[in-house]
């Protein structure tokens, strides 16, 4: 993928706030992703797999236990104050170029979010719809 490249990805949306939340409590705490993976006691790649729109890896229900005490945050500080509106939504990012981003900055920069509807949402789960 090249500088300007667009990609698009289907992501739940309470999946995208907590990848977004620990990415910015990292920056804050300059903690490297692979660092943060290395104290959850992952591979190495991990959290670069999670932060990186392109790849499939999501935090668990045991990385919100440990991602806490590492960033020492309270659990809520994770979590948004109330349930999301939206189930899924359609991300769409624009890959920067390696050169134009600054530390603690993401390559991937978010353009646009959109809601699924609920027929797409019914062919997502069903498997028809990327």
């Amino acid at each position: 993928m090249r500088k300007g490249e667009i990609i698009e990805i289907i992501i739940s949306e309470l999946d995208l706030y907590i990848i977004d939340k620990v990415r910015e409590l990292r920056n804050l705490r300059e903690i490297s992703q692979t660092a943060l993976s290395q104290y959850m006691e992952l591979a190495d790649g991990f959290i670069s797999k999670v932060e990186n729109p392109k790849e499939r890896a999501k935090y668990s229900i045991r990385h919100l236990n440990l991602l806490p005490k590492i960033l020492k945050v309270s659990w809520e500080e994770l979590l948004p104050a109330k349930p999301l509106k939206n189930d899924l939504v359609r991300a769409t990012y624009k890959k920067k170029s390696r050169a134009d981003v600054k530390r603690g900055e993401q390559l991937y920069e978010l353009i646009k979010k959109v809601p699924l509807s609920e027929d797409e949402i019914k062919k997502y789960n069903k498997g028809l719809l990327d």
